[in-house]
């Protein structure tokens, strides 16, 4: 039988579906924060292929020390693991002995690389296409982070007051509301959205959201090769 009870976990049914609600309501995270424990709590239950209620601590311990050592230079996977089965065994099961002993990471600071004037300007102007310039200069001067600029659609541009006017987030720990962007985002805003031939409502239509999101960093990634050659 516990093949097929293991089964029904992964189809996301019964236990799995329960945690998702359990994460949506009682503990108000956003969908995507929730996704993440998912897709984590799955990837756990597969790799043990135990009942929830049999999962022992040294289980646990065995499965964080595969992730420390695939992933020891990325201490974040690390962290998102352990901050899931936190949510999962302590909050979700009533069974935080199981996790309590287990810390998180200390995640170095790395300063951020910030590109000068001259780059920026020769980034956008290696940009081939009219969406990438406009989905770019948007990113660069109205603050939205790529999840927001992924998602925004045609209607939460304002172009007369140069005003970007996006869905409310639902998380905890971001908030989202209006922003503005430059004289010049909004030249090629324009020109972009009167060529715009798709009746997609979104602003960036992409096949899929993570898509959209990786694509605004793509350009960087080919000018940067192209700098290196």
């Amino acid at each position: 039988m516990l093949p097929n009870v293991l089964k029904i976990y992964y189809n996301e049914t019964d236990d799995i579906r329960n945690f998702v609600l359990f994460c949506r309501v009682d503990r108000q995270l956003s969908k995507v924060t929730t996704k993440g424990y998912r897709q984590h709590i799955q990837r756990l239950l597969r790799t043990l292929n135990k009942h929830p209620s049999k999962i022992t601590k040294e289980d646990l311990r065995e499965y964080l020390r595969g992730i420390q050592e695939n992933y020891s230079k990325w201490q974040y996977v690390y962290a998102n693991a352990l901050r899931s089965l936190k949510v999962y065994f302590r909050d979700y099961l009533n069974r935080g002995y199981l996790v309590e002993s287990f810390k998180f990471p200390k995640i170095p600071f790395y300063p951020k690389q910030v590109p000068s004037k001259e780059e920026i300007r020769k980034f956008y102007h290696a940009i081939a296409d009219l969406k990438g310039k406009a989905m770019y200069l948007l990113f660069a001067t109205s603050g939205l982070r790529r999840i927001e600029l992924s998602t925004l659609l045609v209607e939460n541009i304002d172009l007369e007051n140069r005003m970007v006017i996006p869905r409310t987030h639902s998380g905890a720990t971001k908030k989202t509301w209006c922003t503005f962007f430059n004289k010049e985002s909004r030249d090629i805003l324009f020109e972009y959205l009167s060529k715009k031939t798709q009746s997609n409502p979104k602003l960036f239509p992409w096949r899929a959201r993570m898509i959209a999101v990786a694509a605004i960093s793509i350009v960087y990634v080919k000018y940067r090769k192209k700098k290196q050659t």
